[in-house]
């Protein structure tokens, strides 16, 4: 450093090593948000299932959920041929799977469902808390695929 002052070659390396440090910023900062979204919009659907779940337990009738890979929606009557009754539809941002037959979960009268699954948030390499909700009889859990799993319950560990 001269008395009066910094040199440009000073200047420039201090220039370059916060621009490094930006970049390596962001890039981490992608990375969470991204995580923070999958894990939001798992918890967003448990929710979602529950209040449906409650629903039909408070009205005593049945409640229906439509699964598709980029949109849910909730019937509040209907038969499980002919759901009606659209009480919420939501869209995804980030793409669903699941196992098991068809793509509709009925909630009986008492809150019970036999459309026993699994759901999955599709993620590229990035590791929510939660990715995933398993809806069994009189259960519904949220959980996280284990590393080689695939949408079964079995590769799940419930949180």
């Amino acid at each position: 450093m001269k008395p009066n002052g910094f040199s440009l070659v000073e200047l420039i390396t201090v220039m370059a090593l916060i621009g490094i440090l930006l970049a390596i910023g962001t890039l981490g900062f992608n990375s969470m948000s991204r995580k923070y979204a999958i894990d939001n919009q798992t918890r967003s659907l448990y929710a979602d299932l529950m209040d449906v779940r409650m629903k039909s337990m408070y009205k005593k009738k049945s409640h229906y959920v439509s699964l598709a890979a980029g949109a849910f929606v909730f019937y509040s009557s209907g038969t499980r041929a002919n759901p009606a009754g659209i009480f919420l539809q939501k869209n995804l941002a980030y793409p669903v799977t699941w196992n098991g037959n068809g793509a509709l979960i009925e909630f009986d009268s008492q809150g019970l469902t036999t459309d026993q699954r699994s759901i999955c948030v599709n993620q590229n390499e990035t590791a929510p808390q939660v990715d995933s909700i398993v809806v069994s009889m009189a259960r519904i859990n949220m959980g996280k695929r284990k590393a080689s799993g695939g949408c079964n319950a079995g590769d799940i560990d419930i949180k």
